[in-house]
């Protein structure tokens, strides 16, 4: 271990000319502590968003490794596909329909989002939860609004398993290009879909098997028995949701909020160089991440843009 740390940190210095640590008078396990602790300040005078962690783990016993995580802003990515549902109904707006339902299709089936309407996602439980309180008598003075919510949870349940089949299915992926290029916007929401389309498809063609769920690796972190309870997971801030405007969407968000609120880690996407053997390049590289995220804003803020066209014609 001691010989596998000081062998990783030479190369560590090495590649970013920095000074190694020396601690001649120390002995294992003091003279690691001290090192890590010079060099973790050492490297934030390199890049501050730089982190040093020693890994352990099937291949290596003390290997020094530099991680750099991607910031996600503590912002919840939900994407509403309701605007995709209503779409799809108008055989007016056919080719509008097929080519959102491509750019979607493929932040699900590559890009990794949850949908909410999948068992076991993180929204699904969510909406689970909210349908259970529901069902309770006591949770309403009113029988007629009872009924109301718990029919609009149920037909979204019908609605959302009619369009996940939709979004499985290879065909919109195979298609995005055709549609893409046959497109002509007759509003300024569809000019807008036509550029972010562009964007989706050229990051589908650029990393075509990149998934951002991929992107988190949990494996190196220490995960003692409290890792489950205090982690904001990636399919906690990124999932497909029915609605923004829903009788449900308050609920969700306070339920949701109150969740997460209470803890204090969150797993982001990270990329991580081990010195393990010389390296002669940087292996940081978030082209990805930040595409992408600015991909899934600008494709939110175009499924509100729909929202409001469909409640103001």
């Amino acid at each position: 271990m001691e010989r596998e740390f000081f062998s990783s940190a030479e190369k560590l210095c090495s590649f970013y000319g920095i000074a190694p640590a020396n601690f001649p008078l120390s002995v294992y396990p003091e003279n690691i502590a001290k090192s890590i602790k010079d060099l973790k300040q050492k490297l934030e005078g390199v890049d501050k968003n730089l982190e040093l962690i020693v890994a352990h783990d099937e291949d290596h016993a003390a290997c020094l490794s530099v991680k750099k995580t991607f910031d996600t802003k503590t912002t919840l990515y939900y994407l509403p596909v309701e605007p995709l549902y209503d779409l799809l109904q108008d055989d007016k707006r056919k080719k509008t329909a097929e080519l959102l339902l491509s750019v979607l299709a493929y932040l699900y089936q590559i890009g990794g989002i949850p949908y909410h309407g999948e068992q076991g996602s993180y929204l699904s439980s969510v909406y689970d939860m909210i349908y259970d309180w529901s069902s309770e008598e006591e949770c309403f003075d009113d029988e007629n609004e009872q009924q109301y919510i718990l029919g609009h949870i149920e037909l979204m349940g019908h609605r959302s398993k009619w369009l996940l089949e939709k979004l499985n299915k290879k065909v919109h992926l195979q298609k995005f290009e055709k549609r893409l290029n046959g497109f002509r916007p007759c509003s300024e929401t569809e000019q807008e879909l036509l550029a972010l389309a562009k964007q989706a498809y050229a990051l589908y063609c650029d990393f075509p098997n990149f998934s951002i769920i991929d992107r988190i690796d949990t494996g190196l972190f220490d995960q003692d028995e409290n890792y489950d309870s205090c982690r904001v997971y990636a399919e906690n801030y990124l999932s497909f949701i029915w609605s923004f405007t829903d009788c449900l969407y308050d609920q969700v968000m306070e339920t949701v909020n109150n969740e997460l609120q209470e803890y204090n880690e969150i797993d982001e996407p990270a990329t991580i160089q081990f010195f393990d053997t010389v390296q002669l390049s940087q292996a940081h590289d978030h082209t990805f991440e930040i595409r992408f995220f600015d991909l899934l804003n600008g494709i939110t803020d175009n499924l509100n843009d729909f929202n409001h066209e469909k409640h103001n014609r």
